[in-house]
């Protein structure tokens, strides 16, 4: 028995996933703007922060790494939006006034927007097959 076609997250034929993709766009740029923001107003620590959570998602893909049983499943739970949403909301609404947490959560989801601009959704193709 075959099995299904695993759907892909970058289909472009038609107008909702070309519109799925710019409003991701738009979100990422608008990540950027915002930490830019932060970095300016509340200096270098913020910008570390950003800087650093903007890049980990991706630490999975390192030589080392790579070859590990859970690294896949760490990498497509690093791209998953809601994670940086629940450290921007947590944030938001916790009584924790340093800035460099929110600067990260900013970069995190920054990341996973321009990821998910370029079309990559992962989860739908990983290995693991996880949705």
């Amino acid at each position: 028995m075959a099995s299904p076609a695993t759907p892909t997250y970058a289909d472009t034929k038609g107008a909702g996933g070309r519109f799925r993709r710019v409003a991701w766009l738009a979100l990422g740029l608008f990540c950027v703007a915002f930490a830019g923001l932060e970095v300016v107003n509340h200096g270098a620590g913020a910008a570390v922060a950003a800087g650093v959570f903007a890049l980990a998602p991706d630490l999975a893909v390192l030589r080392g790494v790579r070859a590990s049983r859970w690294a896949p499943g760490f990498r497509t739970t690093m791209h998953r939006p809601w994670l940086p949403l629940l450290v921007l909301v947590g944030y938001t609404v916790s009584p924790l006034t340093w800035v460099p947490i929110f600067a990260a959560g900013l970069g995190w989801l920054g990341h996973i927007a321009f990821h998910r601009a370029a079309g990559d959704r992962f989860g739908r193709t990983e290995p693991t097959g996880r949705p």
